[in-house]
């Protein structure tokens, strides 16, 4: 198959997959490649960047590590739909990773930083069934016999309910992984 050269061949060596990462990433973000759609083979993509098979499979499970393109034994590469997963789950392992008691205390006032502006705008633009959700909330809060688990699981549904109340998709994907 011959396809259109969209990438060009690569200069430094350092760390060469995650240039190759870097511009595939960018193409399917720059939509030369739609949700669904097949990526070019292995074959295409050495050919088309100049190098071995090595470091295109390297970039390549990056990709898909982080949810930007799946690969299916036998038939391809394929761009997967951005979602709210694919944003978040790499700040959910770096917050995990970097756990330590500074760090929290780091998490803490981004929250008392963020969730001010938070209410302010749900205030503005809930409606009543955002009332309902986050009066349900704050019952089961206050009814809460479990352990501290139980009790963070439900104090994180309501700070992310109020983030959604606020109508700014931005604040639910930031307080997301903080929770």
């Amino acid at each position: 198959m011959n396809s259109e050269v969209i990438f060009s061949h690569l200069e430094s060596r350092e760390q060469i997959s995650k240039l190759i990462a870097k511009q595939i990433e960018n193409a399917i973000f720059e939509e030369k490649f739609q949700p669904d759609s097949k990526l070019p083979s292995e074959n295409e993509l050495c050919d088309q960047f100049g190098l071995s098979r090595t470091s295109v499979r390297e970039a390549l499970g990056s990709l898909e590590a982080q949810g930007i393109i799946e690969i299916v034994k036998g038939k391809g590469m394929f761009v997967k739909k951005i979602s709210s997963e694919t944003v978040t789950n790499p700040l959910h392992k770096y917050l995990k990773f970097r756990a330590d008691r500074n760090y929290v205390m780091d998490l803490v006032h981004a929250r008392k930083i963020m969730e001010p502006a938070i209410a302010y705008y749900a205030a503005l633009n809930h409606n009543d069934k955002d009332i309902e959700t986050l009066s349900d909330d704050i019952k089961k809060l206050s009814e809460c016999s479990g352990g501290y688990s139980e009790l963070a699981n439900l104090d994180t549904m309501f700070h992310l309910n109020l983030a959604d109340t606020s109508r700014n998709k931005v604040m639910s994907f930031l307080i997301d992984p903080i929770h």
